[in-house]
């Protein structure tokens, strides 16, 4: 159940990557933008950072076992 899920989310990202890339090609002034305290990290690098954050949880045990019952996604960690 969580395989076709997880191929959409994959596909999903993709192609806000894809998005991203063809939007920093056409303005190369935001592609040399950097944010406050992460100048270190390329655009590229912050696109991943932002979904592997989107992703970040601090959940009850509780509700942990209802998304593990319940949601269609694979759980954050194993």
């Amino acid at each position: 159940m969580t395989q076709g899920e997880n191929i959409a989310d994959n596909g999903g990202m993709r192609a806000a990557y894809n998005a991203m890339e063809i939007a920093l090609k056409k303005n190369s002034v935001a592609s040399q933008q950097k944010l406050k305290g992460l100048e270190e990290f390329s655009a590229e690098q912050l696109f991943f950072i932002n979904y592997a954050f989107s992703w970040c949880t601090n959940q009850r045990p509780e509700a942990a076992i209802f998304g593990a019952v319940y949601d269609v996604h694979s759980p954050p960690e194993a």
